[in-house]
């Protein structure tokens, strides 16, 4: 029996009208907050628009952002606030922020907070979009924060933060680099880079750990890692990055990824189609790691290789000068119109995976296949 429920009994007896108790009204509102909250695996499931630890979040905790709210709203459910901005004014009694299907145009700046950024999808499958040209819409500093189900026209940075998470990002046209981080911990999770007119990702020192993401026709190259701690690269998909020198325009110095980290993992990534100005550096360039380690990656860039690379247990299509090491030569390889495996193509690699492919399927589904794609 539940609190109000038990006082409602205590005082059955009383036959004057008064006023509900203190406590009454207490227990009440303890039963409405239990009501709302209900279990649930994705954000669509809850009526507040978030999940969170296996449980609906309660709206009180949620702030509401809307292209149709006001700029000096309390930002609930029924009366969302217009702008991001005054969303986190709120903190830290409102962790999370929701933000409602429009264009917003504001530039946003998350200076030493810690919150979670969700976009809303509409019944049409639309999410929130962040365009303010070519200067940063979202500019993370010293701050933990997460960023779900956004579509980024403009570039996001983050500099001396301890954790920067993308999940389920879409960053597409962003006339610079789109995703800039300098000393964070940077997460990129299910998402898209594509079609910057400059980088994809960048990684100056801190770290960088992305999985199950596509980072596609970015044309100063894919992901770029520099003087890091750490980076990890999984079950991804790096194609058509990069440009060759043409019209007296000079190519890009790297194709699909460049990079350097004291401790490096690049395993099971599909890296296809991609151009540099130098032949040897259309696919991947390693610049140089203290620990490093490339296994069962698909490489079918039609160019020369980067002898530096330590790849092993990986295939490769189209390749002139093919790393040394336990890899294979592969004639022919047959993909769908978005890098997927047109068929099973097994790999050498008898170390067990644990990783996830690129559409989260768990690894080996019966015998592994090279690349990020897995087939059963």
């Amino acid at each position: 029996m539940r609190a109000g429920a038990l006082l409602a009994v205590v005082i059955a007896g009383c036959s004057y009208d008064r006023p509900p108790l203190a406590l009454e009204v207490d227990a009440m509102a303890v039963d409405a907050r239990v009501d709302s909250l209900e279990g649930c695996v994705e954000d669509l499931e809850c009526a507040s628009g978030v999940c969170a630890a296996d449980m609906c979040v309660d709206p009180a905790d949620i702030a509401y952002v809307s292209v149709s709210g006001t700029a000096t709203t309390s930002c609930t459910q029924t009366d969302p606030c217009s702008t991001v901005t005054r969303a986190l004014s709120l903190q830290p009694s409102r962790h999370w922020i929701m933000v409602a299907p429009g264009t917003y145009t504001q530039a946003v700046t998350f200076t030493n907070v810690e919150t979670t950024v969700i976009g809303q999808s509409s019944s049409e499958g639309s999410r929130p979009v962040f365009n303010t040209g070519s200067s940063t819409a979202l500019a993370v500093s010293g701050s933990t924060v997460e960023f779900r189900n956004l579509e980024l026209r403009s570039p996001l940075s983050c500099t001396s933060s301890p954790a920067t998470r993308l999940v389920g990002i879409v960053s597409i046209g962003v006339t610079n680099d789109a995703i800039n981080a300098r000393d964070c911990a940077l997460t990129v999770t299910r998402s898209q880079v594509r079609d910057s007119r400059q980088t994809g990702v960048t990684v100056l020192r801190g770290s960088l750990a992305m999985s199950g993401s596509l980072v596609r026709g970015n044309l100063r190259g894919g992901v770029e890692v520099r003087n890091a701690d750490s980076a990890t690269i999984t079950g991804s998909m790096l194609v058509r990055n990069g440009s060759i020198t043409t019209g007296g325009v000079t190519g890009s110095s790297f194709g699909g990824a460049d990079l350097e980290a004291t401790q490096l993992r690049f395993d099971g990534n599909t890296i296809a189609d991609n151009l540099a100005a130098s032949n040897f550096n259309a696919a991947v360039v390693c610049s140089g790691s203290v620990e490093a380690r490339y296994r069962n990656n698909l490489v079918t860039s039609e160019s020369s290789f980067s002898t530096m690379c330590q790849f092993v247990d990986s295939g490769f299509s189209g390749i002139v000068f093919p790393p040394l090491g336990n890899n294979t030569l592969l004639s022919n390889v047959a993909y769908t119109a978005d890098y997927h495996l047109a068929q099973p193509l097994r790999s050498t690699d008898t170390t067990l995976v644990t990783d996830l492919d690129f559409d989260g399927q768990p690894r080996p589904l019966g015998e592994l296949d090279f690349g990020a794609d897995e087939l059963p």
